[in-house]
């Protein structure tokens, strides 16, 4: 992914979720031709790969349901230059690392 924060980057990942969905979480209505999300939950889906900020959004647009999202490259990136500097271990710098890596995290709660 690059860790890039675009609706492209996450793309990937909202889909895969659509296919297993529809394979395990939903039923297809034969008259309406239209999903729906069965009671039972048979696939708990954790979002992976190419997540970011937008992940939550693009999922919740498309009637994507997931259990969680994983963050790697991108969450890496926004917080790079403070997990590098000298000074990580001061407080000032590791809570504007939470904060920033917080808002990634609170922003993916749907």
């Amino acid at each position: 992914s690059g860790g890039e924060d675009t609706f492209n980057t996450t793309l990937q990942a909202v889909a895969t979720a659509d296919v297993i969905n529809k394979r395990f979480n939903k039923k297809l209505n034969k008259i309406t031709k239209k999903y729906y999300y069965i009671k039972k939950t048979e696939a708990y889906i954790l979002l992976s790969g190419g997540t970011n900020s937008l992940t939550a959004l693009l999922a919740k647009q498309t009637d994507v349901l997931f259990n969680g999202i994983s963050v790697g490259s991108y969450a890496r990136k926004i917080i790079k230059d403070l997990v590098d500097s000298d000074a990580f271990y001061e407080k000032e710098i590791i809570r504007n690392a939470s904060l920033i890596a917080g808002k990634l995290v609170n922003g993916n709660i749907t």
